[in-house]
């Protein structure tokens, strides 16, 4: 966390699809060639640096049937770059690694073009080139250049790119990187490591948390899934093919606005869509309402903790504290300061909050559940959250697969654990089928009804 009270959390993966488990240049994609079917630049490659565009050009390329163009955005800013880039694991053996493309360059001026070499260890950078100190400016057609760097026996990742630092254009193609003159197709890997590992039996009967997504419950490595669907009628059997992960499309965002009136005394706030900017004109609107429904069953589109938390308190409230480990020593995790919500004298709601969770509220959205609930007379309603709140600390296993995990510990001010538990909410309320066929939202209308005091709930 780079800021405490503006915590940056990403939305832990519930399951990982695919690993790399080969390495040829092919799966690497170093000639450009593979294009994803939604994405700006070739599958696997990404931009980096700033003020540059990097666009792919189907008509000025070396082979195949596209290179990628590097090029300033507007005017060029000194001291800016625009660089093509991919990584992957570093795990072959040899004593050096080199890295070949062919570029062209137009009327590069102010900055030259380079090869980038990038090699990391588990915690600093062990090699790196990008051939700056070559200053290669100008035009000229397509030239095949080399940079190299000793390999090295803790490296963890590879880093390659082509760069432009100054004025003019660039375009990049063809890629290759050998181990010891040898292609990295037929490099030798290191031997992987085998290591003992307690098992953990904590949920063989499962963590009573459901995920009901279908982009969740239907992963798998299989080429086809089947699926059973539950009707009056009967069950429906199907089977499907399947496609790779990075080829299923994100949720989109709502488009219906972001606050709403239910009735002329109950709000509703959606913050899949919110805005901080909104949120003054929203709490006006709110003036001498009954009451509020805060729909978290999304991943919030700002981060509103401080923000909204702060228009809902009497006074500034405590709500979560944090444990973090010592790099010293392994399992040491030491509590940090307790973080509160601070109250807005200026702008404060004062009717009743209902909080809608479910098993889709996840990282900054439970964090966000756990903010506003300390609210008085706050109500959490629907079904046990996700269980994956703090932030996002990726490494890499043996055998070269990534994986994700929280590096942080995330608690209640009395001690009270979040990870792997989740949110409980006050009031358990999950859609029925019958609802679902009725176009009803359960869990809504339980909030309006506790709102309009037709259930009583005690806050939390």
């Amino acid at each position: 966390m780079s800021k405490v009270n503006q915590v940056l959390f990403s939305i832990l993966l519930a399951s990982m699809v695919s690993c790399q488990q080969g390495s040829s240049q092919s799966d690497f994609n170093l000639d450009l060639e593979r294009q994803p079917a939604s994405g700006s630049l070739p599958g696997g490659w990404f931009a980096w640096g700033s003020d540059f565009k990097l666009t792919i050009d189907t008509v000025v390329k070396h082979s195949g049937r596209q290179s990628v163009r590097i090029e300033p955005s507007g005017t060029y800013q000194q001291g800016t770059f625009g660089c093509l880039a991919t990584s992957f694991p570093a795990v072959y053996k040899g004593s050096q690694i080199e890295l070949r493309a062919w570029m062209k360059m137009e009327d590069v001026s102010e900055g030259p073009i380079g090869l980038l070499l990038r090699i990391d260890g588990q915690s600093a950078t062990l090699g790196f080139d990008n051939m700056q100190r070559k200053n290669i400016t100008g035009t000229s057609d397509w030239v095949l250049y080399s940079v190299k760097l000793p390999n090295h026996p803790s490296a963890v990742k590879i880093n390659i790119g082509g760069m432009l630092s100054g004025s003019g254009k660039l375009w990049v193609d063809d890629f290759e990187v050998l181990i010891d003159d040898v292609p990295l197709d037929k490099a030798e890997k290191n031997p992987v490591k085998i290591f003992e590992a307690d098992t953990d039996h904590e949920f063989d009967n499962g963590s009573g948390i459901s995920i009901p997504e279908p982009d969740r419950l239907m992963m798998t490595n299989d080429s086809v899934t089947h699926i059973t669907v539950g009707r009056d009628k009967g069950d429906l059997n199907l089977t499907s093919a399947t496609i790779p992960s990075g080829s299923v499309p994100s949720y989109p965002v709502r488009k219906d606005p972001a606050f709403s009136m239910i009735t002329p005394d109950i709000g509703y706030l959606y913050l899949g869509s919110v805005r901080n900017a909104d949120l003054k004109s929203i709490i006006q609107q709110l003036e001498g309402t009954r009451g509020l429904v805060i729909d978290l069953r999304c991943y919030p589109s700002e981060f509103v903790v401080f923000s909204l938390g702060s228009c809902l308190v009497e006074k500034t409230t405590p709500f979560v504290k944090f444990t973090a480990g010592s790099v010293m020593t392994p399992g040491l995790f030491t509590a940090g300061t307790t973080l509160s919500v601070p109250v807005n004298t200026r702008m404060r709601y004062k009717g009743r909050t209902v909080i809608l969770v479910n098993e889709s509220t996840i990282s900054q959205a439970e964090y966000t559940t756990m903010a506003l609930r300390v609210a008085p007379g706050a109500v959490v309603v629907g079904s046990q959250t996700a269980g994956a709140d703090g932030n996002v600390s990726p490494f890499t296993l043996p055998g070269g697969i990534k994986t994700l995990i929280t590096g942080i510990g995330v608690y209640y001010p009395d001690g009270g654990e979040t990870q792997r538990t989740g949110i409980v909410p006050d009031v358990e309320v999950r859609p029925t089928a019958a609802g679902i066929r009725q176009e009803r939202d359960e869990v809504l209308e339980k909030a309006i009804a506790i709102i309009n005091g037709e259930v009583i709930v005690a806050a939390h």
